[in-house]
């Protein structure tokens, strides 16, 4: 995105793609059980989440010293993978937001 003097000293045919639209999105924190007092409070339309659990695999691999993620627990065969109940969850209290 480009500011407007940005802009007006782009190259010829550059565009701006967000037009004069811009959305401001809430995001570091956010959990079902606040998305709708941030929402409600704050009046964004968007909120940015991070809707994760902790799933462990089977081996451990056997060259410690690669590591295949970031830091999590010590059992390197443990990765974060989308939680389907949270994502319902934060869906649902977004959604009850002004009724």
């Amino acid at each position: 995105m480009l500011s407007s003097a940005a802009l007006a000293q782009a190259p010829k045919g550059t565009s701006n793609p967000t037009g004069s639209r811009l959305i401001v999105m809430a995001g570091g924190g956010i959990r079902e059980e606040n998305v709708r007092s941030v929402v409600s409070l704050s009046g964004v339309r968007e909120v940015h989440v991070r809707l994760t659990r902790l799933a462990h695999g089977g081996e451990v691999p056997t060259r410690r010293a690669l590591h295949i993620r970031k830091s999590l627990p010590e059992d390197e065969a443990t990765w974060e993978e989308t939680d389907e109940q949270r994502v319902s969850a934060i869906c649902r209290e977004t959604q009850r937001v002004g009724r």
